[in-house]
């Protein structure tokens, strides 16, 4: 989330950005400015409708609390059965506008269609004039596989599984370790 990321720069854990992609990739934050980049969020919306999206229900697959949710994302834990992935993606299929990732095996994150962290990195590359080429990404869950795509480089961090390792190899032969 946002706020982890900025108390993560806070403590100088980690080096301070001028971009912040959070919220799998459903906010752009300017850290010097200190605050949200709205034209992309805005260009983003149409035919989003998260109330219909958080009234879905289906068995092993929770809503997460109100402090995960936000206007342009609708969070859930799942308890990794294939079948409950499988009922949850055919009751979500007549919403438009929308599109899921899973991340680590048990959380799915529902959002509008044209966002993602894919599409925040493009957004600021294209804003920016930026090449894909010269953006070095990081990350250690699936949500972070779009950046791999169209990214420099890409830096797992410690700790991150065997799994993620694996996808990231696939896509991205510049992985720094």
């Amino acid at each position: 989330s946002l706020g982890s990321t900025l108390n993560l720069i806070d403590s100088g854990f980690i080096p301070q950005p001028h971009y912040i992609c959070a919220s799998v990739g459903t906010v752009i934050y300017d850290y010097y400015s200190q605050q949200e980049i709205d034209e992309y969020v805005y260009q983003s919306l149409d035919g989003w409708n998260p109330s219909s999206i958080k009234k879905i229900s289906c068995e092993g697959i929770i809503l997460q609390e109100p402090s995960e949710q936000s206007l342009r994302k609708v969070s859930y834990y799942w308890d990794g059965q294939q079948a409950s992935l499988k009922l949850f993606k055919e009751t979500l299929k007549p919403v438009m506008g929308c599109r899921y990732i899973v991340s680590s095996g048990r959380f799915i994150d529902v959002m509008p269609t044209e966002m993602g962290k894919g599409a925040a990195i493009e957004y600021l590359a294209r804003v920016l004039d930026i090449p894909s080429s010269s953006i070095l990404g990081a990350g250690d869950t699936e949500t972070d596989l779009e950046i791999c795509r169209i990214s420099g480089g890409f830096i797992l961090p410690q700790g991150t599984s065997l799994q993620m390792r694996k996808a990231v190899k696939k896509i991205n032969y510049k992985v720094h370790e």
